[in-house]
């Protein structure tokens, strides 16, 4: 398949969804952390179906974009019969490099140092795996880097 064989549509998530849920459009993309609304509200009226990549070519799609993730979603998110393999891509919170240190440092103190407290109030956040966030595909800023190794080597859940 190619991208002559389809006629994109670019709509939001809720509009792709819904669009989904008319039978007006065959597939949607949703590239939101899970569980996202729009796929849940389509999942109550209509039977979801994930389709299926070849763990290889996942693989394969990592290895060459090391700014891509697989990630796990379990079968209970959407109520599908098994957990499925997704590529996935880091929230990232940006700032100029030259960003005060200090501020720096204390954004990310004030998100890790709050993590279980951020995590009972947003769903998506218990998604945050703080080992992996200094494992990205780009640098550290020198203030988060100041966190992390002041946190004892990364951070704590």
């Amino acid at each position: 398949m190619t991208l002559e064989d389809i006629v994109p549509s670019y709509l939001s998530y809720s509009d792709g969804f819904s669009q989904l849920s008319d039978g007006n459009v065959d597939a949607a993309f949703a590239l939101a952390g899970f569980p996202t609304a729009a796929v849940l509200q389509a999942g109550a009226t209509e039977d979801l179906v994930f389709l299926s990549v070849p763990t290889d070519v996942l693989t394969r799609v990592v290895t060459d974009n090391p700014y891509y993730t697989l990630v796990q979603i379990p079968a209970s998110v959407y109520g599908t019969r098994e957990d499925v393999t997704a590529l996935a891509v880091d929230n990232v919170l940006i700032v100029n490099a030259n960003a005060d240190p200090d501020i720096v440092t204390a954004i990310v103190a004030a998100i890790y140092d709050n993590l279980s407290e951020l995590q009972r109030s947003i769903a998506v956040a218990k998604q945050i795996d703080p080992a992996h966030s200094t494992q990205l595909a780009i640098p550290l800023h020198p203030g988060a880097e100041r966190y992390f190794e002041n946190a004892g080597g990364g951070p704590s859940e």
